[in-house]
């Protein structure tokens, strides 16, 4: 085999590989034959279902290579994320809060979750606000309810910010 068609074979085996073995699509593989020995790989997320873990990636291709008896090269890894899983949504409010709609957003696409619409965010906050884990206040911002600071597992000392946070929502009668 040619130099040239080594790093391709390598890539579609890992393309094969890694869509068949994760929930991902793989947008960019691309093994560098300039020397430097670093592997691209650009993932998207197909199921929010089956969150991927990056690690188990990394060892699946570190697998991939020592089977193909290559050297391993250096990973750069970026995985486009579908959606946060719901105790990241929650616990992204209760360190933010209070927070608004437009900010949990903002906060979610700089994570890499740049499929998400404000709408998919909004809806996401009035549904947990109907399971009693957040509470909308009148300036239109939302925090955490002690049902969701209990589903979190929050500290419960006197120093706790979520104990101050409870405390202070009893105090406004919210």
């Amino acid at each position: 085999m040619s130099s040239d068609s080594k790093p391709n074979a390598i890539e579609q085996t890992l393309r094969q590989s890694i869509e068949s073995n994760f929930s991902v699509l793989a947008r960019t593989i691309s093994l560098a034959d300039d020397g430097s020995d670093t592997l691209i790989l650009e993932l998207a997320e197909t199921s929010s279902l089956a969150p991927v873990n990056s690690g188990n990636i990394s060892r699946h291709v570190e697998g991939v290579f020592d089977a193909l008896s290559r050297p391993l090269p250096t990973i750069l890894l970026s995985i486009e994320r579908l959606t946060p899983s719901s105790i990241e949504f929650l616990e992204t409010i209760r360190i933010a809060s209070p927070t608004m709609p437009n900010a949990l957003h903002e906060h979610f696409v700089h994570k890499g979750f740049n499929s998400l619409t404000l709408s998919w965010v909004e809806h996401q906050l009035d549904r947990f606000r109907k399971r009693a884990f957040i509470a909308r206040r009148d300036d239109n911002t939302y925090v955490m309810t002690l049902n969701g600071l209990n589903l979190l597992g929050s500290q419960r000392n006197r120093n706790s910010s979520d104990v101050k946070r409870v405390l202070e929502m009893a105090r406004r009668g919210a």
